[in-house]
């Protein structure tokens, strides 16, 4: 984990767990109790589930949920990327009417939609923290905001024409105009597999495993560089001051 984004969910939690207290010390002292005394979560969840904790902490509950779904959309790039580099066993691939090109092609397809998504919640996150947490001792808070979100163009762009053929449409079906493999077909009446066009340009996809794996990292980098910064911005200190 990078130690941005692990410095920044240790004072976000800290701050709100804080926050929690001050607001509804009978929440913290009963789900305490109850779990010190039956060590079973379920069960401290359960006896607090009554207690209303809208007050006062509202605006922690979105900034944690955000985090959450940052780390989760990043255990999904991983797992794509990996999956996508993994041959996958025939007896698999046959059980699910699959082939290596389809197989590669879906890993592909999840790991791009998966990296924009990830972009977008961390841009989410950045948001919801200046504006919560930099804003209400910050006139600046705006041009930080600005400064934070501005994800680099050339990881945009290239996100970008990798993105837009699978959201889209077009990508490797253009290639069967390009190569004018369509008036073929037409003459001769044969329309082609949607498996049979994926296993012919498995070569090509499995070239991507490298430039997936360099984008990865560099937007991993990004993410924690960034959130390092936000770390740094938020002044901590008043945070606690004010709402803790």
């Amino acid at each position: 984990m990078s130690p941005g984004l692990a410095d920044f969910r240790a004072n976000l939690l800290d701050a709100a767990g804080c926050a929690l207290e001050r607001a509804h010390p009978d929440f913290v002292s009963t789900f305490s109790q109850v779990l010190e005394a039956t060590q079973d979560p379920d069960q401290a969840h359960a006896a607090v589930a009554s207690i209303a904790t809208d007050q006062g902490f509202a605006r922690w509950r979105p900034l944690l949920v955000s985090l959450y779904d940052v780390e989760l959309q990043m255990a999904r790039v991983r797992s794509a990327l990996k999956l996508h580099g993994t041959r996958a066993e025939a007896s698999i691939l046959t059980m699910w009417t699959m082939n290596e090109g389809s197989w590669v092609d879906y890993h592909q397809a999840a790991w791009t939609l998966y990296i924009d998504g990830m972009l977008e919640r961390v841009r989410k996150l950045l948001r919801q923290s200046c504006r919560g947490l930099i804003r209400p001792f910050s006139q600046d808070w705006r041009a930080t905001e600005k400064r934070l979100c501005s994800v680099p163009d050339d990881l945009l762009g290239r996100l970008a024409s990798m993105r837009d053929p699978i959201a889209h449409g077009g990508g490797p079906v253009e290639a069967l105009a390009q190569e004018r493999l369509i008036e073929g077909q037409a003459v001769l009446g044969i329309w082609f597999d949607a498996l049979y066009l994926l296993e012919k340009q498995r070569d090509s996809q499995s070239k991507w495993q490298e430039h997936m794996h360099k984008f990865t990292l560099l937007t991993f980098a990004w993410i924690e560089q960034t959130l390092d910064e936000l770390n740094q911005a938020v002044p901590w200190k008043d945070v606690r001051g004010r709402w803790c």
